[in-house]
């Protein structure tokens, strides 16, 4: 019997199990990925948010940056709430304000998807 017979009958045979397969390969890797997040979060001492009116998150850092830069990142302190819908963020050229940008948002993907985050301290959150 040559190998490509083999690997049919392989296949007739697991092929009634297909939808069983896929269901515990997506519970492995939800499985994976929680404690991928457990660990990196005991790792560097992450804070879980709470869920509130307004967002406050003090000496927040760039969740890619923290994990891979060749430097620390610079803490930054973030504060929004449903009355303050413009924030006006300055300065030169190359000095972070879309990191501080793309840091905010990563922050709140992760917090939503109940990852624990990257920052000191948080006093509430509506995320």
């Amino acid at each position: 019997m040559n190998f490509y017979r083999i690997i049919l009958i392989l296949l007739a045979k697991i092929r009634p199990h297909f939808g069983c397969m896929y269901k515990l390969i997506e519970a492995i890797s939800i499985i994976d990925m929680i404690q991928s997040f457990a660990e990196v979060s005991k790792a560097r001492d992450y804070v879980r948010p709470t869920f509130g009116l307004n967002t406050k998150i003090i000496k927040a850092r760039h969740p890619v940056i923290d994990l891979f830069g060749q430097q620390k990142p610079i803490p930054n302190d973030i504060e929004l709430c449903p009355d303050m819908n413009v924030i006006l963020i300055t300065g030169p050229n190359m000095s972070g304000k879309s990191t501080y940008l793309r840091q905010i948002a990563l922050l709140q993907i992760l917090a939503q998807i109940g990852k624990s985050i990257f920052f000191v301290s948080v006093i509430e959150t509506n995320l």
